[in-house]
Order: structure tokens, then sequence, then C-alpha cells
């Protein structure tokens, strides 16, 4: 590992020291990255707030301070069941 570590520390630093890189790098960021995550912020904003206004429902049930446990198993539990994929509707 040590070797590619220092082969990847040198291209950074040749990179980092390349006026024609750098310009390159600035214009795919701009170009192609920066809309990219600004469309990706935009689609998981809706979520986010779900999940916001979800935690602070549980939290109005739960009070956080004298059962930290029950809201946090509660909080994981509405999260984990988001992420198993649901099943198929019948066709």
């Amino acid at each position: 590992m040590p070797v590619l570590r220092k082969l990847l520390l040198h291209a950074a630093r040749r990179l980092a020291t390349d006026p024609q890189a750098r310009q390159i790098v600035i214009d795919v960021y701009r170009d192609q990255v920066r809309p990219r995550a600004a469309a990706a912020w935009e689609k998981a904003k809706p979520r986010i707030q779900d999940a916001r206004a979800d935690i602070g429902r549980i939290a109005e049930e739960t009070d956080a301070r004298h059962h930290p446990a029950r809201f946090t198993g509660r909080a994981a539990r509405r999260i984990l069941g988001e992420l198993k994929p649901r099943p198929k509707a019948p066709q």
C-alpha cells in the first residue's frame, strides 16, 4: 500500500501545480459536479423534511430525556423500515 499511496500523492501534487490541470478540474466541478449535487439536494429535500417531521412525532410520543432507548428504537425502526425493499404489487 505505501507504493500506491506515494503514487497518488505524487499525482495529486503534480495536478495541484499544473495550471492547465487546475483549470480542467475547475471546469468539471462547475459544469458537472455542482449541478448534480444541487439536483441531488433538491431531490432529497422532501425526504429530509419528512424524516424531520417523523422524528418530531416520535419525540412527542416518547420523551427522549427520560426514555432514550425507547426513542432511539422507534427512530431506528422508522429509518430501517424505509430501507427495506417494499413488496411489489400484484399485476
